[in-house]
This record gives C-alpha cells, sequence and structure tokens, in this order.
C-alpha cells in the first residue's frame, strides 16, 4: 500500500492518542481517533507531573508552550522526614540543563490542550465510540464499536489506559495490571490561602504515609498521599 495513503485508527483520546495521531500525521499517515466517553470531558481527573523529556516530545509538535502555559514549573524537589528535617534536594529538569523545567499541571487541562491541538491540525475524533471487536480487513484492520458502527485502516493503535480494551482484543492473554498494595489519591483547589512554593515541589516521608504538594505563584495547590491498603478497591470506588 502506498505509504501517503495509510490510515492509522487511534482508540482514545486522552494524553497519548492526540499524540500518537500528530506524530503520525508529521510521518505523512492520515490517522483518526476513536474516543469511548460520549463527548470530551476537560474537567475530570486530577494532576500530574510533566518531565521535561515529556515536554520535549510535546515541543516537536509546537505545543510545548501551550502546555508549559497551563502548567507550573517544578525544577526542583525538597524531601522531608515526618518530623520536619529536611533530607535533601533533587533537581527536577532544570530549563539551562535541558531547555525546559518539570511541571504540573491539571489532566483536564493538558486533554484539551492536545485535543484542541489535534483538531487544530484536522484530525478528526469520534466520540461514544467503545470498542468491542477487531478483525482483519482488506486495507488491514477494522474495528468495530458498541454502536454498532466500524471503521477501517491500515493498523490500529491502542492508546486506552490500563485498562486497554484494544490490548485485551489484541492479546487476551496479555498481563493485567496488578494491584500493587498502595493507594494514592490527590487534588486541587483554587485561590489556596497558604504561602506559595513557586518552582518547587514537596515531598514528606512519614510513618504510614507519603505526602506531597506544591503551591503555585497564582494560589492553587496541588497535593497528594500515597498510603497502603491491603485489599485493592473495586473499579468506580476511587477515582482512576
Amino acid at each position: 500500500m502506498n505509504r501517503q495513503k495509510r490510515k492509522a485508527l487511534i482508540i482514545g483520546c486522552g494524553v497519548a492518542g492526540p499524540v500518537a495521531a500528530l506524530l503520525l500525521q508529521r510521518a505523512g499517515i492520515e490517522a483518526e481517533i476513536y474516543e469511548a466517553r460520549a463527548e470530551s470531558t476537560d474537567y475530570g481527573g486530577s494532576f500530574l507531573n510533566m518531565a521535561c523529556n515529556g515536554l520535549g516530545v510535546l515541543k516537536t509538535l509546537g505545543l510545548d508552550d501551550q502546555v508549559s502555559s497551563q502548567g507550573s514549573p517544578i525544577p526542583r524537589m525538597i524531601i522531608w522526614s515526618g518530623k520536619g528535617k529536611r533530607l535533601g534536594e533533587v533537581r527536577n529538569g532544570a530549563r539551562a540543563e535541558v531547555g525546559a523545567p518539570s511541571i504540573n499541571i491539571l489532566r483536564s487541562r493538558l486533554h484539551q490542550v492536545l485535543r484542541e491541538g489535534a483538531e487544530q491540525r484536522r484530525i478528526k475524533t469520534a466520540f461514544g465510540k467503545k470498542l468491542t471487536g477487531l478483525s482483519t480487513g482488506e486495507q488491514g484492520v477494522i474495528a468495530t464499536f458498541e454502536d454498532g458502527t466500524a471503521a477501517e485502516g491500515s493498523f490500529l493503535v491502542g492508546c486506552d489506559g490500563v485498562h486497554s480494551r484494544a490490548r485485551q482484543l489484541i492479546n487476551p492473554d496479555a498481563p493485567t495490571p496488578q494491584y500493587t498494595g498502595l493507594i494514592s489519591v490527590g487534588g486541587f483547589a483554587q485561590h489556596s490561602s497558604f504561602p506559595p512554593t513557586p518552582d518547587t515541589q514537596h515531598f514528606v516521608f512519614g510513618k504510614r504515609a507519603f505526602f506531597g504538594y506544591h503551591i503555585s505563584s497564582s494560589g492553587e495547590i496541588y497535593w497528594f498521599v500515597n498510603f497502603s491498603q491491603r485489599s485493592a478497591p473495586a473499579r468506580g470506588e476511587v477515582d482512576m
């Protein structure tokens, strides 16, 4: 098949899906994204730390500045004991060393920038497309969806997360996610009354939990706590 006519089916419109589609487009391969959710949700999820190498990938797509403007730079991390003793400091991708610092960013904001970046480059995203089946077709692969529709392409890329339906269909014997005994809970709030910790994320090692926080220069607070729990929570019991 002529390379210019190749088409990729991308399953999932989170972080990986739009980026994969944009990179394939740069390589001359048409890509379409199929998302199980009925509509885009730019308000869900908590936050994440995007390392400088991740921003480097986005730089090749011209999206690094847009993403950075939605986040808070974290070029260093300070580690404390549960009793308040400073244990050390870790540099976290200082701009002078690698061209960009690590940032904290709300997952919803990252999703929005990446999805809109794909839309601006005329990459189509179809919502309400829950993957139910895969088969071989004349062009390569046929994906069928719960709503009764189907899509055909040269190949398929699964970008649908840790509980990937694409992976289950391609290889039913593939390893499934295993509970590690650790729960992570986190959140964020606007206009914190606490003083900012610009350019710094703090980590505190307690006896029974591990706590981290960062307060941006605009007063937005990001926090999380990790703790042990013997039994795994049911899906839906915690926001995954």
